[in-house]
């Protein structure tokens, strides 16, 4: 199962749900709407070759994890540019070229 450090955050977890096992680990926060993003798996199966695959999974998404450079956002593209439009110094005709 999933362990802790002594006096640390949990790195992930395993849990089981009804006929299968899921995998989370925490990816970081949203850099634009400040909610926690989790990375999850399924693994069919409760047995012992089920939770082995889940041991495995855990090792990968945390490893998938250290490897990302920043977290991933959920927000459109376009909210984001109404954003940066919203708080950058820029000319008028500029914005407007930009809008258009």
């Amino acid at each position: 199962m999933a362990r802790t450090r002594s006096g640390g955050r949990q790195h992930g977890r395993i849990e089981r749900r009804g006929d299968s096992v899921r995998v989370v680990v925490f990816a970081g926060t949203d850099p634009v709407t400040g909610r926690r993003t989790q990375l999850r798996e399924k693994i069919n199966g409760t047995d012992d070759a089920a939770w082995r695959k889940a041991e495995n999974t855990l090792t990968q998404l945390r490893a998938k994890v250290l490897k990302q450079r920043s977290t991933a956002s959920t927000v459109r593209f376009g909210y984001a540019v109404d954003e940066w439009l919203r708080t950058v110094d820029i000319e008028q005709s500029t914005r407007d070229s930009y809008v258009g």
